[in-house]
């Protein structure tokens, strides 16, 4: 009888499982080497923390894969024994041959971006759907070496108690490190729910308002439409940022609270502890509004600054979580923010590879200057659609670009036309931006009209800071009140932080302790309130284009901190201690000099309020 050689034993479940927990691992550490290594959400992490990522993140990966073979190994084996060898083989060792390819795919993505300046991102075109190709052979590739690798017991017993050891040492970390997740507090209950109105904040990058025809700029019409809204809205006079950079002041708007109490002050910062947890959106949220966030990714997105709790849709993605899911990712929230960066660079590639979406690259968005003005009509787009799907009250913060500098793209050629754009900053291609911006806010106002929704919808106009960053620049703040509310001009000084209370106020909310600011509905402002605004470090030019300063102590991101009194600026240079002054030539309700404050005085203040917020300021100490 002729002896029948039988079939080599296919993938053992116990060898799967060991790979699965070395792949995680292996994952885990490339991508940990390299957002160490660069500005990202890590750079602002004590070492201990950094190193409870390390041990900590695993776990999510090893998890997922283990569920998934749960499924894919019983389904492998099965078609195996129908006689589908080689896709039963390949479908029992999906999961660790996933994340194995993941970590190959990123490994070449970061040599051939380091080495030779491109990616998978640089191909647009038909050339994007070789790197799909490329990603497929890549994977079946490692499945099949994985399952001729899993037939091999040699390896078993030390690479169990690694895995052991590696898996008990995550989890003993993860009990170390885990704390509750702040919570905001419940707000005091507001007007009825059926009065709630919607609330639309609309702002424009790098507004100055002295170019706006409809805050008083004579020369040009750039704002005909925004005039047109004035007689039925709270004019701000004198507003200031409280952050020259997007980041910062964003974070601000939303908290209610200072670039320098939060440390959000351009990229890599995050929001952290419970400051992820306390803000607008988050208390809105509570109150049954439907929160979405349309603007750039990693600048200004919310969510990639860890507004925690509060936006179920920002920039084309839906925040919406299973419970059981959002409470695993509170559990260690800088592991989650690690976890999430690292997912989006490896789903971000593969979307682009197979056609379903356009790569956005976080390191090459905060690294490189770009100009993201021309998308401002598909943000519109976007935002109209949000409008039109939302549920009433719903509350949406859109971050418009066109008037972002120094070279403009606008679609209206009004100013501009006939001219060369042959240098930055130049005034017509400027006005035409604004100008732009108008159009925007009329698509809006006319999609409420239409909708029946424009007289219970809180509408707030606004710039996240000055042409060139500037901080001692007037910037517009027109606040539309529903059903008619209070009108009029206000002369006082106001500030980006003022606008989370004085929508709370308006909601009949309590406002809670930890925001900053003041409502400009109902409290008595002085004139020479300080108004404190900080500048992030110097960005530096590298190989790579622009690159963002890794943050370092004593003051990390923060590379300068300012005050505006009046019609007076100040301004102490952290880095060099120098210290500047000045006069605010927009302001329109200027002071008695009499009352301008000494500089000794704004320099104590300035120094006292990096003290109290717990930097270290001894080296501007020793320079006095």
């Amino acid at each position: 009888m002729r002896h029948v050689k039988s079939p080599p034993a296919g993938p053992h479940l116990l060898r799967i499982a060991i790979l699965t927990a070395a792949a995680a691992y292996a994952y885990v550490l490339s991508e940990w080497l390299f957002f160490v290594t660069k500005p990202s959400v890590l750079s602002a992490l004590r070492p201990r923390e950094t190193l409870e990522v390390l041990l900590i993140a695993p776990l999510a990966p090893l998890v997922a894969g283990a569920l998934a073979s749960l499924l894919l190994v019983p389904a492998g084996l099965c078609l195996r024994a129908l006689g589908a060898r080689v896709l039963g083989e390949c479908l029992a060792v999906a999961a660790p041959a996933a994340l194995l390819t993941a970590t190959e795919i990123l490994l070449i993505e970061n040599f051939t971006k380091t080495m030779f300046g491109f990616h998978v991102g640089n191909f647009p075109g038909p050339g994007r759907y070789l790197y799909g190709l490329g990603f497929a052979v890549l994977f079946a590739w490692t499945a099949w070496g994985v399952s001729r690798w899993t037939r091999s017991p040699r390896w078993t017993r030390p690479a169990l108690g690694a895995a052991g050891a590696a898996t008990a040492s995550s989890l003993i970390a993860l009990m170390i490190a885990a704390a509750p997740a702040p919570q905001t507090g419940a707000p005091i209950a507001p007007r009825a729910a059926e009065r709630l109105p919607n609330i639309v904040i609309l702002v424009g990058d790098g507004i100055e308002a002295r170019r706006m025809s409809a805050l008083g700029f004579g020369r040009r019409d750039t704002t005909p439409f925004i005039r047109s809204l004035l007689p039925d809205s709270l004019v701000f006079q004198n507003h200031f940022t409280n952050a020259a950079n997007t980041m910062g002041s964003v974070g601000s708007l939303l908290s209610g609270r200072l670039p320098t109490q939060t440390r959000v002050v351009t990229p890599p910062d995050v929001f952290r502890g419970a400051d992820a947890y306390r803000h607008l959106p988050a208390i809105l949220r509570k109150l049954g509004y439907y929160s979405g966030d349309i603007s750039v990714r990693h600048y200004a997105d919310a969510y990639d600054m860890n507004l925690r709790n509060g936006f179920q849709y920002a920039n084309s993605r839906s925040l919406e979580q299973p419970q059981t899911i959002r409470a695993a990712l509170r559990v260690h929230a800088s592991t989650s923010l690690f976890l999430e960066a690292s997912y989006d660079r490896i789903a971000g590639r593969l979307r682009h590879a197979f056609g379903f979406a356009d790569l956005v690259d976080p390191y090459e968005l905060v690294t490189r200057t770009r100009h993201w003005g021309w998308r401002d009509p598909m943000r519109i787009a976007e935002f109209l659609k949000f409008m039109d799907r939302a549920p009433e009250p719903f509350f949406a913060h859109v971050h418009l670009l066109v008037t972002h500098g120094g070279y403009f793209h606008p679609r209206t050629r009004l100013f501009s036309k006939g001219k060369r754009q042959n240098k930055p900053w130049r005034n017509a291609f400027y006005d035409d931006a604004l100008r732009d911006y108008d159009i925007s806010v009329a698509e809006v106002v006319r999609h409420l009209r239409r909708a029946g929704r424009y007289d219970r919808t809180l509408l707030v106009l606004n710039s996240d800071h000055g042409r060139r960053s500037a901080t001692n620049e007037n910037l517009p703040l027109i606040i539309k009140l529903p059903r008619g509310g209070r009108t009029g001009r206000v002369w006082f000084n106001t500030q980006r932080v003022d606008i989370a209370p004085t929508i709370l106020d308006y909601l009949g909310v309590k406002i809670p302790e930890w925001m900053v600011g003041d409502s400009l509905l109902s409290a008595e402002i002085d004139p020479l309130r300080p108004i404190v605004q900080t500048q992030g470090a110097r960005l530096a030019k590298g190989r790579m284009g622009w690159e963002v300063a890794s943050p370092s102590p004593p003051f990390y991101t923060l590379g300068a901190l300012g005050a505006v009194y009046c019609q007076w600026w100040y301004q102490l240079n952290l880095r060099q201690t120098a210290f500047s002054k000045g006069v605010v030539e927009s302001h329109t309700a200027p002071c008695n000099p009499s009352r301008r404050p000494q500089d000794a005085e704004v320099r104590r203040f300035l120094v006292d309020h990096l003290r109290e917020n717990g930097y270290d300021v001894s080296s501007l100490a020793q320079a006095e």
